[in-house]
């Protein structure tokens, strides 16, 4: 951690650094998976669905970005090389060789979902360690990743 006049103590700063990298980590992995799908996704609603990945490839880079900018206003190095990603995220792997369109959907509709449950649990971390710029900006995001679940998941035939 490099010395920031950021008026949080030390040891919330240092907390939330630990909460934000893997969440880092993480969205780094959501825009690369959401890029492979767009890439490679065939058949029934090929444009539509394409064009959806698209837009979820922008806003997790966003989200990313989001946070890493977070991790640097609290003095911390913001960790996102391939191998930081590998190490950190808490998505596992992709599934490599999907084709269609529901395989896809199913694959990044669950990376939102995990996307969206340790938004949640990091929120309760944040705000106990009194970081309230962080939790709001944790909060957005989440209502963000909330929305794309939705937006993806509506899409899917496999819905319960």
């Amino acid at each position: 951690m490099v010395r920031t006049k950021n008026p949080l103590s030390a040891s919330s700063k240092e907390a939330v650094a630990k909460i934000l990298q893997p969440l880092l980590s993480t969205f780094i992995d959501m825009h690369l998976r959401a890029k492979v799908a767009h890439w490679n996704i065939r058949g029934q609603g090929f444009l539509t669905i394409h064009r959806m990945f698209d837009e979820v490839v922008d806003e997790a880079y966003e989200w990313s970005d989001k946070i890493a900018e977070r991790l640097g206003q609290l003095g911390a190095t913001a960790l996102g090389v391939a191998t930081n990603v590998t190490e950190f995220s808490y998505l596992p792997a992709y599934p490599l060789g999907l084709a269609s369109g529901e395989a896809h959907m199913d694959a990044i509709s669950s990376s939102l979902a995990l996307c969206s449950a340790h938004l949640s649990s990091a929120i309760v971390y944040v705000d106990e360690a009194e970081d309230y710029a962080t939790s709001n900006l944790l909060q957005d995001m989440l209502e963000d990743v909330d929305k794309w679940l939705w937006f993806v998941d509506s899409h899917s035939a496999n819905r319960t």
